[in-house]
């Protein structure tokens, strides 16, 4: 069983290059014919080992420019308390946390 009030506080964050917001549209989209049959329904979930997501808790954005800059990564993503992501990644999300 599912606790999801120990998770309310945590936050996943998925950082990728995609060519155009169509394939980043595309690789977000959910197939329910697949998750009614249990399988991974959508190609983020196939890259990380996830089956699906909750569309009431996710937020996902398309910058149409590179950045190293955490910043600029969620500037359009006001969930996100961009100084603790900062405290835990100080050189950017590309590199582990220290």
């Amino acid at each position: 069983m599912n606790n999801y009030s120990t998770r309310e506080n945590r936050c996943s964050v998925f950082v990728g290059v995609c060519k155009s917001r169509e394939l980043f549209e595309q690789y977000w989209k959910k197939d329910y014919e697949l998750l009614w049959y249990d399988y991974i329904g959508f190609e983020m979930g196939i890259d990380f080992g996830i089956n699906t997501y909750d569309e009431d808790f996710a937020v996902m954005v398309f910058q149409k420019n590179l950045t190293q800059k955490i910043d600029e990564l969620v500037k359009n993503a006001e969930t996100f308390d961009i100084d603790a992501l900062k405290k835990m990644y100080p050189d950017g999300l590309d590199k582990p946390p220290p």
